[in-house]
């Protein structure tokens, strides 16, 4: 099974790029496409967690750290606001913290996350043992 780098690396994921946090933390087992922050406690360890709504500020901050809680790989923000440099403006002080010590990365994808959600599929291992 792939970490977030690995996946990272896989065809058609330009536009993701990681925030904070780590991307050799964990494997990544599935993938789920979230519609509200509140429900990220309850997703399964290794998922990869995409928001398809903007989070902002302290409400990011609730996410990253039930993210962490549940074991997550990665959190995936989407449509968020960006600042001059390129970065999402909502990443707090606070959610780099809790993603480093939680180690989850948050990443940012713009565009297609059918692709995300392809990579994922493509890294998950095939049951019976096979590549």
């Amino acid at each position: 099974m792939a970490n977030i780098l690995e996946l990272l690396s896989s065809p058609g994921l330009d536009a993701v790029r990681p925030l904070v946090g780590p991307l050799d933390a964990g494997e990544v087992t599935g993938v789920r496409l979230e519609a509200r922050p509140d429900r990220l406690a309850a997703i399964p360890a290794g998922t990869v967690a995409v928001l398809l709504a903007p989070v902002p500020g302290h409400l990011l901050d609730v996410a990253v750290r039930d993210a962490a809680a549940a074991g997550a790989a990665a959190l995936v923000l989407t449509g968020v606001t960006e600042t001059p440099h390129g970065l999402p403006a909502e990443v707090t002080a606070t959610a780099r913290a809790l993603a480093e010590r939680g180690r989850v990365a948050v990443l940012y994808a713009d565009g297609d996350l059918a692709a995300l959600v392809v990579a994922v599929e493509r890294a998950e291992p095939v049951p019976g043992g096979g590549p």
